[in-house]
């Protein structure tokens, strides 16, 4: 899977998912950051990005995603328990379909 990382989402957990057979970028490495979800979605789309990974609950709220060509796996929860979680996050990314949401709870 192409996976985008949304800069809200600690690094930690790119290298752990891209040893599980992903392509993991992160907006950063884009030049990305500060770009608003609307304008993001577009982009990652362009790149070919087929699921995006946020702590940003607007991401899936405030876009249409029955439109997109991009699944959202949402983060909800402390953003430290993220790498602990890694096997969940992981298999939420394997699982990813476009236009649907997949929510990891990292409490």
């Amino acid at each position: 899977m192409l996976v985008l990382l949304d800069e809200n989402v600690p690094h930690q957990v790119r290298i752990p998912l891209a040893e599980s057979g992903h392509a993991v970028h992160t907006l950063q490495h884009n030049g990305w950051i500060g770009v608003k979800n609307g304008e993001l979605l577009d982009l990652a789309e362009a790149k070919g990005y087929e699921v995006i990974v946020t702590f940003d609950k607007n991401m899936w709220y405030q876009n249409n995603f029955a439109v997109r060509n991009i699944a959202c796996v949402l983060l909800t929860g402390k953003e430290s328990h993220a790498k602990l979680r890694i096997r969940e996050i992981d298999s939420a990314v394997r699982a990813a379909r476009p236009a649907l949401l997949y929510e990891v709870a990292l409490t």
